[in-house]
């Protein structure tokens, strides 16, 4: 992987997180993401097969953003009890 591609991957989302939102998305990666070897990776949203697990974390982000948005929307309703 060249340093064009690494810096693009390590680098901060634009707009900050909270740490339950960052939590809750964390959560969703772990739930969609499948590892079938040492160095495979699947998404269950859609079956695609990667090499490594931020790969498939960077896939949901830009291919599947509304179960992102939807992870986030949740920790922010108010729980009612």
């Amino acid at each position: 992987m060249d340093a064009r591609h690494k810096k693009r991957l390590e680098s901060p989302p634009t707009r900050a997180l909270s740490e339950s939102q960052e939590r809750a998305v964390q959560d969703m990666y772990n739930a969609n993401i499948m590892q079938l070897g040492d160095s495979k990776f699947q998404c269950f949203l859609c079956g695609k097969l990667f090499k490594g697990f931020e790969f498939v974390a960077k896939h949901i982000l830009n291919r599947h953003p509304e179960k992102v948005t939807q992870a986030k929307e949740e920790v922010r309703r108010p729980t009612f009890t």
